[in-house]
């Protein structure tokens, strides 16, 4: 597996460490079945490429400090934070892992201004992942956006929420977008598409 353009320079004394696991939930989609894993130490190994010392490092020039463009002129209105959460049931063996980036349980979201605009912008995300313990088939991610523009008597607020499940056989994304302006809906949308899963 490699791992390209990865470079550290290790201290002395510390050391690596290499966890091996049949799934790696919730970054990636969990195998079908669940999986038995036999390592052969005798037959493995970590290849590390080393670069040597060279003497002329030594004239090498520091990196200096990050360069941006400065940031627009901003007033928070409404901070509400962000958070992660799990959540394990001990009749079901069901774990979710919540992640909420800026919107709070009754689905209000972080609201700043953006001054030289007047323009007051919102927007908020929360993301769950669940699984049981038991049961790769039974993986489930879903995510809920919301982003809200505002200037005065005219508004507009977009949810968009889509929900991954799966069979061993396909995979299954539902997805809805809900576009309102002044509270009025212009724009309503479902999707629901199953893809194969071709054996992953």
């Amino acid at each position: 597996m490699p791992l390209n353009h990865v470079a550290h320079a290790f201290a002395p004394g510390h050391r690596l460490r290499l966890a091996i696991s049949t799934s790696y939930w919730p970054l990636v989609w969990p195998s079908p079945q669940a999986v038995t894993l036999t390592l052969f130490g005798e037959h493995s190994r970590l290849s590390l490429p080393r670069r040597a010392p060279r003497d002329d490092d030594a004239h090498l020039r520091p990196f200096g400090p990050p360069e941006a463009a400065a940031p627009p002129a901003q007033t928070d209105l409404l901070v509400v934070g962000s958070g992660r959460s799990v959540a394990r049931d001990a009749s079901t063996g069901e774990v979710v892992c919540t992640v909420r980036t800026e919107m709070d349980e009754q689905g209000r979201v972080g609201l700043w201004r953006e001054d030289d605009l007047d323009l007051h912008v919102g927007q908020g995300i929360v993301e769950r992942f669940s699984i049981r313990e038991d049961d790769p088939l039974s993986a489930c991610a879903e995510v809920e956006h919301v982003s809200e523009l505002h200037r005065g008597a005219w508004s507009v607020r977009v949810v968009t929420r889509t929900r991954l499940t799966s069979t061993a056989e396909a995979f299954r994304l539902e997805a809805s977008l809900d576009a309102r302006l002044g509270g009025e809906p212009v724009a309503q949308r479902t999707w629901d598409r199953r893809l194969p899963r071709d054996g992953r």
